[in-house]
C-alpha cells in the first residue's frame, strides 16, 4: 500500500510538472488607450484564447483589471510572453501585438485595424497565428478571417458579382477528322459565394484558317463550379451547358454541348479577378464537316461528327 501511495503521489507530481512545463506563453495585461476597463479585460481574455488556438498550448491570461489597474502584479510565467497595445480613434482600434522572451526581447510583432470592438475576434486570430508563425497578418488571412476594413462587408456569405472577359484557345477532335484551332471571345458574368460560384456568358469562336477542316460558332454558357479551396489562389471546378450556333465548311444551325471545367481563381480576396480554366466540351449535336481536300467545295466528301473540344481558358474580372 505505501508503495503504491507513493506510485500515485509520483505519477501526480508528474502530471503538475508538465502541466506548469506547458503553459510555455502569457499574455501581458494590454496596454489600452480610450477603452475601459472591462473592454480592456476582454482583449486580453481574446488574445489569450487566440493564442492558445493558433499555437496548440496553454496561455496564461493576463489579470484581472479594474477602474483602479491590475490585481495584483504580473510576472511572465514561461519562455515568451505577448505584449498587446489597443488604441481606440472614433470608432476604430489600433491593434499592435508583439511576441517577447521572458526578458522582454522582441521576437516578432505585427499590427492591425479592427472597425469596431465587435471586429476584433478575426483580427485577434491573425494577429496570433501570424505571432505563433513569425510571419505578416496578411498572410493569416482566410475568407473567414477578412475584417470591415479589408472589405465592404464583414463577410463572404453574400453573393458576389464578378463582370469580366475571357478568351481561349480551343482544339476540336473527332474520330477520321483533323480541324483546325479556334480562337474564341466572350462576355463573362458570374454569382459568386462563399464555396462556389454561377457562371453565364456569350461570345463568338472563329478557325484560324490553315488548310484542315473548320469549325466555328456563335455560343451562350450556363454553368456552376464549386471552390476547392478558401485561399487568395482557389482551385475550382464545374459544369456547365452551352447552346450555339455552330458552322462549318458543309453544315451549319443550332447546336448544344455540354462541358466540364477545371480552373484556378487567383486575386479573389481583391475587387479584379484572375482566372484560367482547363475545359473539355462534348457537342450533342451531330454536324457535317468535309472530309475532302479542304477546299469546302460542293461535291467535297462529308461525314457528320460530334467534336470533342478542348479549350485553354484566361479571364479577368470586376
Amino acid at each position: 500500500m505505501h508503495y503504491r501511495a507513493s506510485s500515485l503521489i509520483g505519477v501526480a507530481l508528474a502530471f503538475v510538472a508538465v502541466q506548469a512545463h506547458a503553459a510555455q506563453v502569457s499574455i501581458a495585461p494590454p496596454a489600452c488607450a480610450n477603452l475601459a476597463a472591462s473592454e480592456c479585460e476582454a482583449v486580453g481574455v481574446l488574445f489569450a484564447d487566440a493564442y492558445a488556438r493558433a499555437s496548440g498550448t496553454r496561455v496564461s491570461p493576463p489579470p484581472k483589471q479594474t477602474e483602479g489597474g491590475l490585481e495584483g502584479t504580473w510576472q511572465p510565467t514561461g519562455d515568451e510572453y505577448v505584449d498587446i497595445s489597443a488604441l481606440r480613434l472614433s470608432s476604430k482600434v489600433q491593434i499592435r501585438g508583439t511576441l517577447r522572451q521572458a526578458d522582454g526581447t522582441q521576437i516578432h510583432t505585427v499590427e492591425m485595424t479592427a472597425a469596431s470592438l465587435d471586429d476584433l475576434p478575426p483580427v485577434a486570430d491573425r494577429v496570433c497565428e501570424a505571432l505563433v508563425h513569425r510571419v505578416g497578418v496578411n498572410d493569416t488571412r482566410t475568407l473567414h478571417s477578412i475584417t470591415r476594413t479589408e472589405a465592404s462587408r464583414p463577410n463572404r456569405t453574400y453573393s458576389e458579382k464578378v463582370i469580366g472577359f475571357k478568351t481561349a484557345l480551343i482544339q476540336p477532335f473527332a474520330q477520321g477528322v483533323t480541324f483546325n484551332p479556334m480562337m474564341s471571345l466572350q462576355f463573362d458574368g458570374r454569382f459568386e459565394s462563399e464555396t462556389y460560384f454561377l457562371e453565364f456568358g456569350a461570345g463568338l469562336a472563329l478557325p484560324t484558317g490553315g488548310d484542315h477542316r473548320n469549325l466555328g460558332a456563335l455560343f451562350a454558357e450556363f454553368g456552376g463550379s464549386l471552390y476547392l479551396g478558401q485561399g487568395n489562389t482557389s482551385p475550382y471546378v464545374g459544369v456547365g451547358f452551352s447552346p450555339k450556333i455552330m458552322f462549318s465548311g458543309a453544315d451549319g444551325g443550332v447546336r448544344a454541348a455540354a462541358y466540364g471545367q477545371f480552373g484556378l481563381m487567383f486575386m479573389r480576396f481583391s475587387s479584379t479577378r484572375l482566372y484560367t480554366e482547363l475545359r473539355l466540351s462534348q457537342n450533342i449535336i451531330p454536324i457535317d464537316v468535309n472530309t475532302g481536300d479542304g477546299s469546302f467545295l460542293e461535291n467535297s466528301p462529308e461525314t457528320s461528327v460530334r467534336p470533342l473540344e478542348a479549350g485553354l481558358q484566361l479571364g479577368i474580372g470586376w
